[in-house]
């Protein structure tokens, strides 16, 4: 099937063998949201993926559309002053299919991980003041994803095994779902919490350098994101020290708690789950 994308709508159209063209539309198969970007418009090999005339950005794949905009993305991409600017691209990295969309004026790149659909949002930066990824074009040759900078023409290899961006500082960052009352059986009630642990590869310190004794930086937030506070610089261990416990603790009670973790020493971070001890904290 061939997808026309309109302003206003997508129609689906096959080859049926009449006519010149011999393509015929597909009954019932116009779908009523059209391409806000002309540019934000790749596939893989299941899916094709666009943004939406109404900034939701969509996927298709045998005649039926699904939005996959997060909530916090569609918000964002709410306020971008302007949208026809976008453009995207797709991508196979560790064996997952992967979509990003760029948005220059804004200043954002957002990424998909395929297989987890709306949970497999990120945000793509470069260096540590935030911004969009610097690349203008993504292509695998040579079994290798080269990059094209958009900002100097230089091609650079997307590479797992590398932590900085063409000798710049690679940080990364992670924020975690709220936690509150609801997660013991107590939606709206204050609780406490004593202790929070990360459970994840620790030991991978570098020989020597920065990274010989790397650390997260751990803050948290009380009012849903709107602020954040600092709350411990955590040691994941050096070379070898494998045993070692990435814990918080911390006495504190509130009604919602999310916590960010930053890290931006050139090591290998794997981190594959977590654990919080709260309880209810009176009524």
């Amino acid at each position: 099937m061939v997808y026309l994308l309109g302003e206003r709508t997508v129609q689906l159209i096959y080859n049926s063998g009449v006519g010149s063209p011999p393509f015929d539309n597909v009954e019932g198969s116009l779908i009523s949201v059209g391409c806000s970007a002309i540019h934000s418009v790749v596939n893989t090999k299941d899916f094709i993926y666009w943004l939406g005339s109404d900034r939701s950005i969509y996927r298709a794949r045998g005649g039926a559309e699904e939005r996959i905009s997060s909530t916090a993305i569609a918000n964002a991409v709410e306020g971008y002053a302007k949208v026809d600017d976008a453009f995207a691209y797709t991508f196979v990295f560790q064996g997952k299919e992967f979509y990003a969309i760029d948005f220059p004026d804004a200043g954002q790149t957002w990424c998909l991980n395929e297989e987890l659909g709306t949970d497999g949002w990120f945000e793509l930066s470069a260096g540590t003041e935030g911004g969009d990824y610097n690349i203008a074009s993504l292509v695998n040759v040579f079994g290798k994803n080269l990059i094209g900078d958009k900002s100097t023409g230089d091609l650079y290899e997307l590479d797992i095994n590398r932590f900085d961006n063409n000798g710049a500082v690679y940080q990364r960052r992670r924020v975690l779902a709220s936690i509150s009352g609801e997660n013991i059986g107590h939606r709206g009630k204050r609780v406490e919490m004593s202790r929070f642990e990360l459970i994840m590869e620790t030991g991978v310190g570098l020989i020597t350098g920065q990274g010989e004794d790397p650390k997260i930086m751990l803050e948290y937030s009380i009012d849903g994101g709107k602020s954040w506070r600092e709350g411990d610089w955590l040691r994941i261990g050096r070379l070898g020290e494998t045993d070692l416990l990435v814990e918080w603790w911390q006495m504190m009670s509130f009604y919602d708690l999310m916590i960010r973790i930053t890290t931006s020493d050139g090591v290998d971070y794997s981190i594959y789950s977590g654990a919080i001890d709260i309880r209810l904290a009176g009524r």
